[in-house]
């Protein structure tokens, strides 16, 4: 499953985020925060539900969890500022505002190789491998 957003796509299998088709950078942590407010963001997530699915069993601080809001937002070009992404809604939570789509994985070969961009798999014709002149070892170093 692939959640699109404004030029982003959060990829669930890889746990990858992407901007305009490149990784981009992102600790576990921010991931799964991300991932989190995406995934509910037709509602407000309060921030003691964040601390107990994310962390369960371990203390993290409010400062903790605002510093994760933070990294997050900056992967993905927002702030504290804009909000344009991720609001936060006063002593309540966090609220995913940016409208992600569901987007099924992208279509790859058996080989797990995805097809280069407007050629379709199995057409156009496979590239010869350069012939080398002369043997095909290097010579020994000792003779």
């Amino acid at each position: 499953m692939i959640y699109a957003f404004l030029d982003y796509e959060l990829d669930v299998q890889t746990y990858e985020l992407r901007h305009a088709g490149e990784a981009v950078a992102i600790e576990p942590q921010v991931y799964d925060v991300l991932m989190y407010l995406i995934q509910n963001s037709d509602r407000v997530v309060p921030k003691l539900e964040l601390l107990e699915r994310l962390w369960p069993d371990r203390y993290v601080s409010d400062g903790a969890l605002s510093h994760c809001i933070m990294l997050a937002r900056k992967a993905i070009g927002d702030n504290g500022q804009t909000q344009r992404c991720i609001k936060t809604v006063h002593r309540r939570g966090y609220r995913f505002i940016a409208k992600p789509r569901k987007q099924e994985e992208r279509t790859q070969d058996a080989s797990g190789v995805q097809p280069l961009q407007g050629q379709a798999h199995g057409q156009g014709q496979p590239q010869q491998p350069q012939q080398r002149s002369g043997s095909t070892f290097p010579k020994p170093l000792f003779s």
